[in-house]
């Protein structure tokens, strides 16, 4: 009884972050609806009809999703810490940041289709620089989270693929084993 439910509290705090932003897109979808909802119970809430903030929680609904995403890569089984940083290295998530950034600036929303959606019903053009501030922001927070693992890469490059680095450049210790690996 014990282990099931310490293993409910375990999926539910894996879970519950993924939950969040699941709840944040319903919310977004049904926001017409809660307006119409607050309306008959004589609450107003202007924030529920201004555009610039629907805009705002639209576009945080969609970074949300690509952190979800990332999220979900995170919590497989049986990976190496190798594959963990394989997704959050500079090639991969932080790469796309850097692209969702660059595509903000000419109007490119198609990796945001929640904001995409709103934007066009309210006819907003011009990017909102605030957007491309909360991305820099992002890509430095995990420019900075993860620069302990530059330290490592040539260490998680062996593990990940030992045949393509270069035996001087791996450990004295490891070097022989290398040798024999890529020539096996």
């Amino acid at each position: 009884m014990t282990s099931k439910a310490n293993g409910d509290l375990l999926y539910y705090t894996e879970v519950r972050w993924l939950s969040r932003g699941l709840t944040l897109e319903r919310f977004l979808n049904l926001i017409e609806e809660i307006g119409i909802f607050l309306a008959e119970k004589q609450r107003d809430v202007p924030e529920l009809k201004n555009p610039d903030r629907l805009c705002d929680l639209a576009f945080l609904v969609d970074i949300t999703n690509h952190l979800n995403v990332l999220n979900t890569r995170l919590q497989g089984k049986n990976q190496l810490i190798s594959q963990f940083y394989a997704h959050v290295r500079v090639p991969s998530f932080q790469c796309k940041l850097t692209l969702f950034r660059s595509q903000l600036n000419p109007g490119n929303y198609n990796d945001f289709p929640n904001y995409k959606k709103l934007a066009e019903k309210f006819n907003k053009t011009a990017i909102n620089f605030n957007y491309v501030e909360k991305l820099d922001i992002l890509i430095q927070s995990f420019q900075d989270r993860f620069s302990e693992f530059k330290k490592v890469k040539p260490l998680l490059d062996i593990f990940s693929n030992p045949f393509t680095i270069s035996v001087e450049n791996a450990p004295e210790s490891m070097q022989l084993e290398i040798i024999d690996i890529q020539n096996d």
